[in-house]
């Protein structure tokens, strides 16, 4: 009997000490649901006397949307890499925002890599994307598109500076009806 109660005890703090981890790590605040990137011409303005803008190049759009849980969250940050070029030309570029006030339900953020960049450092392409997200300084998501590499990106040396963000882009314009604001760098 006095087995029984010993396993009953340790099984019993056993649970307690489980529930109370699963309470402090909360319910998912955070689900990615898609990672893309695609090439995009940049919008015409339409106030340059009819001439075709010089630098009307496809620029290249890195774009996640993901879902927040919680009646409302202070920020996420959502960290962009982007390998480019070949074997030893290979290069991690990467870049960040931080979202703030978000309510609720779906949200969209991305990154844009200008045409000349996209150009000098992978030769027209990227080879693959991935995003980080962070929730109270936590990772609460990832994902790398194509997979070719698990987390390519981790540990990858990277390269700042050379993606920008959506308010920065020729899609400033539309970029606030689409992305949440941003904390100001």
């Amino acid at each position: 009997m006095k087995q029984r109660l010993i396993k009953f005890g340790w099984v019993l703090c056993w649970a307690l000490v489980t529930a109370a981890t699963l309470a402090q790590q909360g319910p998912t605040v955070v689900e990615l649901r898609d990672l893309n990137q695609r090439p995009l011409r940049a919008p015409d303005a339409g106030d340059l006397g009819g001439t075709v803008p010089p630098l009307n190049k496809d620029w290249v759009r890195i774009e996640v949307r993901y879902e927040t849980r919680a009646e409302w969250l202070d920020e996420v940050t959502v960290k962009f890499f982007a390998s480019v070029g070949k074997g030893r030309a290979e290069q991690v570029l990467a870049g960040e925002l931080t979202h703030v006030n978000l309510a609720r339900g779906t949200h969209y953020s991305a990154m844009f890599l200008h045409p000349n960049v996209v150009q000098r450092f992978g030769d027209g392409q990227v080879n693959a994307v991935a995003v980080q997200i962070y929730s109270q300084n936590k990772l609460v998501a990832q994902r790398g598109e194509p997979g070719l590499r698990p987390r390519w990106w981790e540990n990858a040396k990277t390269v700042g500076g050379l993606l920008v963000a959506p308010q920065n882009s020729p899609w400033a314009p539309v970029a606030a009806g689409r992305y949440d604001a941003t904390k100001a760098p």
